[in-house]
Order: C-alpha cells, then structure tokens, then sequence
C-alpha cells in the first residue's frame, strides 16, 4: 500500500497520458484496464452516486498489492488498483439528492471526469448502472439486507453505545436504520428515477 498522496501520485502517472486523450481507442481501454479493474471502479462509483455518499469528492480509498503475481490464484495479485467501499455513513439518508449530475462532472477523482468524457466509458457505466438497479438496488433486497444486517448487530449495540456514547441510545440507532430503510424504498421512486436518468437516459 501507499501513503494517501503516493497513492494518488502514482496513480494519476499511471493513468493519465491514456486517459486525457481526446477518444479511448480499444487499445487504450485495454490499457486503463490493465491499470485499474475497471469493473470495480465503476461499481464503487455506482454504489457512491446512488446512495447519495455526501463526502464521495474527498473521502476515497483506493490501494493495490505492491508486488504483482499474475500467475496467482488469490483475488487482486495481479497489481490493478482497486477501490474500497470507505467512510459510507454519510450515505442513504437523501432519497432526493442528485449525485448523477454532479459526480461525473466535478468530483475531485480525476480519473472519473476524464473517464465520463469518453462515449465508451458512458456506455459501460449506464448499462452496468441499469444492471444494478435492476438487481443489487431493488428496494426489496436493499430492505433485506438492512434488516438481515440489523438483526445481527442489535445484540451488541448496548455494549457499543455504554463504550463509545454515539448513537446515544438504541432507540436514536433504531431512527437511523429506519431512515436508511426508508431511503431503499423511496430511491427508486418515480419522483427520483428521473433525476438519476436525465444525465445519461438511463432506462430503469
């Protein structure tokens, strides 16, 4: 792993000479992918835009193993860089808030806006976006998981809340779940669906 500004440093070098080109030809986006697992960056951003994470333009984490196996059998020895699912609890508490016409265009990851500049690249987030909705951010599942997560941590949240004070009691925790559930079932909502589509069409 890197430090937080080695990290980035290393990345942008690695990055941008294919990125910042006018068009991604094939061959460059073999190249990026090369770099990056793509498909883990575009599922990070996915997940970011959608569940509303308020701090998306500065809070990232992102690593990738030092030395490189290719040959390896264990998940990620193959060097790419990958992105971590980090700091979400200023997250699903805003089934209105329009991250989509924002996080492409102005977040502080580079690599981002330059990606959204190329039709490629669109075309890969949009339709993976429309998997998602379609699968992982269905309200009934996102509620399953909410509560199958509840359930289990619920026993230990007194000893939690009498050693660290935050949330203040079980009934102030309890109000967070149920706005995180409220947010699963109201995200999708015909008022917010059009706000998450008009950027890029995307057909639900």
């Amino acid at each position: 792993f890197f430090s937080s500004r080695r990290r980035h440093t290393r990345l942008q070098g690695d990055w941008s000479s294919d990125v910042c080109s006018s068009d991604l030809d094939p061959a460059q986006m073999d190249s990026i992918r090369q770099l990056i697992d793509l498909d883990n960056f575009t599922d990070y951003w996915i997940g970011t835009i959608y569940l509303g994470k308020t701090t998306s333009g500065h809070n990232q984490c992102y690593w990738r193993v030092r030395t490189p196996d290719p040959d390896s059998y264990r998940f990620a020895h193959d060097g790419r860089w990958r992105w971590l699912a980090f700091d979400f609890d200023n997250a699903m508490f805003d089934e209105a808030r329009d991250d989509f016409s924002f996080g492409p265009y102005f977040v502080y990851d580079g690599l981002l806006r330059q990606l959204w500049k190329h039709p490629a690249y669109v075309e890969i987030f949009v339709n993976r976006f429309a998997d998602l909705m379609n699968s992982s951010f269905l309200p009934q599942r996102m509620v399953g998981r909410i509560d199958s997560v509840e359930q289990l941590i619920a026993p230990v949240m007194p000893y939690h809340i009498a050693r660290w004070s935050t949330p203040s009691s079980m009934s102030d925790w309890q109000d967070g779940v149920d706005v995180m559930r409220h947010f699963a079932q109201q995200r999708r909502s015909e008022e917010h669906t059009s706000e998450l589509q008009s950027p890029c069409n995307l057909v639900c």
